[in-house]
């Protein structure tokens, strides 16, 4: 099993990938309140349970993805800028 935790690992990242494009569509279904859910613990309607105004704690977490993803991603690019500007720096002067 040589390499199966990357392969595990770029599984992962493709569904929190695929999960961020499609949570938008699902952004309604996760802000409608449901007053005959409020505080509902898991069940097969509500995987997760629901918060104290009903909603579907799920939906909530796959529609953060998104933005969790983009701030990890420019956070990445941001330091690979830096990192090597200053180690292009770094090389050319000695030090």
């Amino acid at each position: 099993m040589k390499g199966a935790g990357g392969r595990f690992a770029a599984g992962w990242f493709g569904f929190l990938l695929l999960s961020a494009l499609v949570s938008p569509l699902l952004f309604s279904a996760a802000s409608a309140m449901d007053a005959s859910a409020l505080l509902d613990g898991p069940s097969l309607r509500h995987w997760f349970g629901t918060d104290s105004l009903g909603r579907d704690l799920l939906l909530r977490v796959l529609c953060g993805t998104g933005v969790s993803l983009s701030v990890g991603l420019v956070s990445v690019g941001i330091s690979v800028v830096v990192g090597t500007a200053v180690g292009a720096e770094a090389g050319y002067f000695g030090g």
